[in-house]
């Protein structure tokens, strides 16, 4: 099978790695200032995989990249959208989608803006909504124990990546191929909305809390965080079939507060210091996810005060 992926990162180079582990035939699609470096080979840390040392570098090579969609192959079976919402480029992906006219199209960028971004860029059929799990980073994290310089990733446990469209068996049977969790879902789109909605406001709360978790959950940001939830929850209620779900709970600041009180608890790295790094690098996605509800809501013509509000203080805290 030949996979392309547009973007190099830790979530590019994750999958890559492990649908590469599945014989897949890899293709990097990157900016041309990265090519050079990237097709020697990268050191990576696979943090699910059993050893005495979690941080042991294993070498990824043997890939091909480009830095033209014109480069890739004709045949290429899958292309794999591995970049931010504000990396995310219409006329690229149509490019793409030209260039491979019968390969399946999966976006790891799966929220309800995108989806509707896609559907008019490509045929239905083809496309694959992925939802992703694995928390990625550049190794080392700051303070963190000596290793090389690479890209690492960790599955949760019981968080396979999830899928859905026509051909998300597909997607599902390439990394499960590479030893990656992996399975079918129903409307991943709604899924990933659902958890986005929860998420974006708790990393925006974060950031205001100087992205101290014990912070958050002993101050009243913690309360605008929920008032946020709620209102992107009302403003955005009819597209997830009018069911509370993840974000009809997580909107109260008790379970918020024990859902922060357990996040530190299980991943084998420090989580606070990989939002900072993360979430500071990706901020203007945070921005711009916010801004989208804020519209939602008003097309809605229901209550975004809190959401506002919160999008406000962000930017004051940044322009300081």
């Amino acid at each position: 099978m030949k996979i392309a992926l547009l973007g190099a990162g830790s979530v590019g180079q994750a999958y890559g790695y492990h649908l590469a582990q599945g014989g897949a035939e890899i293709t990097f699609l990157v900016r041309p200032k990265y090519r050079e470096a990237l097709a020697e080979g990268v050191d990576v840390y696979p943090l699910n995989r059993p050893r005495r040392g979690r941080w042991q570098a294993l070498r990824f090579s043997g890939f091909a990249v480009v830095d033209k969609v014109a480069d890739l192959s004709a045949d290429t079976d899958q292309i794999w959208l591995c970049v931010p919402l504000t990396g995310l480029d219409d006329d690229q992906v149509t490019a793409l989608a030209q260039r491979a006219p019968k390969a399946t199209i999966i976006t790891m960028m799966s929220n309800l803006s995108v989806r509707q971004r896609l559907l008019a860029l490509i045929e239905p059929e083809r496309l694959v909504f992925g939802l992703i799990t694995l928390t990625g980073f550049q190794a080392p994290l700051p303070g963190a124990a000596p290793v090389s310089r690479g890209e690492a990733w960790w599955f949760p446990p019981g968080g396979p990546t999830l899928f859905s469209g026509a051909r998300a068996g597909r997607a599902v049977a390439a990394l499960r191929a590479g030893s990656a969790p992996a399975k079918s879902a129903k409307d991943v789109v709604r899924r990933t909305s659902m958890a986005s909605a929860v998420l974006i406001p708790m990393i925006a709360g974060l950031e205001l809390s100087g992205w101290s978790l014990r912070a958050l959950r002993r101050s009243t940001e913690l309360g605008r965080v929920g008032a946020a939830i709620a209102a992107i929850h009302a403003a955005l209620g009819a597209e997830f079939g009018g069911g509370p779900g993840l974000i009809g709970l997580a909107r109260h600041p008790a379970l918020l507060r024990l859902v922060l009180w357990g996040a530190v608890k299980v991943p084998p790295f420090d989580l606070e210091v990989f939002f900072e790094k993360h979430f500071t690098k990706v901020g203007a996605q945070t921005e711009v996810m916010l801004a989208d509800w804020i519209d939602r809501g008003r097309q809605a013509q229901k209550d975004i005060t809190a959401i506002e509000e919160l999008l406000q203080r962000l930017r004051a805290a940044r322009r300081r």
